[in-house]
């Protein structure tokens, strides 16, 4: 019963969610025509800074993880690392130095370009607008939270 449940009341949030986002697009999504960093519901449009980040990240650990040094098992000691292992630990530094260069993009470009415009298009929706947006974040956390509690669930006995 509880398994219905939840996936009732998983489709119902996304449901709700999507038909709140539509009603706002129609209605206000025209106030975001003149900002070029924000959609019609205020998101950023660009995500591929955030996912090369994440490769990035990702990267890095691959990287450190085939470049660890090696123990001698009879002696205890560290193996000298091979020229392969070298290699891999400079491409390591090498997304290292990219991931921060990319976190200090992200954060740049969220601070001095996304933001002032977000705070422009706010400001410029009708007072009836407001409402609806915070609906739409209502929805979107409980069905963040329905999506994850249906997806975590014990199976069934």
């Amino acid at each position: 019963m509880s398994n219905i449940l939840g996936s009732m009341l998983f489709n119902a949030s996304i449901n709700s969610e999507a038909n709140a986002k539509t009603e706002f697009i129609t209605k206000y999504g025209s106030y975001a025509d003149k900002y070029d960093k924000i959609n019609n519901l205020g998101e950023q449009k660009r995500i591929w800074p955030y996912l090369i980040s994440v490769l990035l990240f990702i990267g890095i650990i691959i990287c450190y993880i085939y470049s660890k040094e090696e123990i001698d098992k009879t002696t205890n000691e560290p193996k000298p690392k091979t020229k392969s292992q070298k290699i891999i630990s400079y491409i390591g530094y090498v997304f290292l130095g990219l991931f921060i260069l990319s976190i200090l993009y992200n954060g740049a470009y969220y601070i001095f370009y996304y933001y002032p415009q977000y705070r422009q298009w706010h400001a410029s929706l009708p007072a009836e607008a407001i409402p609806l947006l915070k609906k739409i974040d209502t929805l979107e956390t409980v069905s963040n939270l329905t999506r994850s509690s249906y997806y975590n669930r014990p199976p069934p006995v």
